[in-house]
């Protein structure tokens, strides 16, 4: 799920999408469309829908690497 940020705060979420990655080193690429006003985007993952609840990443462009780490 991924989030826009700017001076005001965070956005509700975009829509929900899914992935599945094999092996201990997968890594998911992620892009999307710009939000006018924008100044950054979170990133959060979790296991199942609905509960992407795990902030993996905060980036200032509309692309990221899921390497499978968390900032947590």
């Amino acid at each position: 799920m991924i989030t826009a940020t700017d001076a005001q705060g965070e956005t509700i979420a975009g829509n929900e999408q899914s992935a599945t990655v094999s092996g201990a080193q997968g890594t998911i690429n992620l892009s999307w469309s710009s939000v006018g006003g924008a100044t950054g985007y979170k990133i959060y993952r979790g296991s199942s829908a609905g509960q992407e609840d795990l902030l993996v990443g905060v980036v200032s462009g509309t692309t990221f690497s899921d390497q499978g780490v968390f900032v947590r």
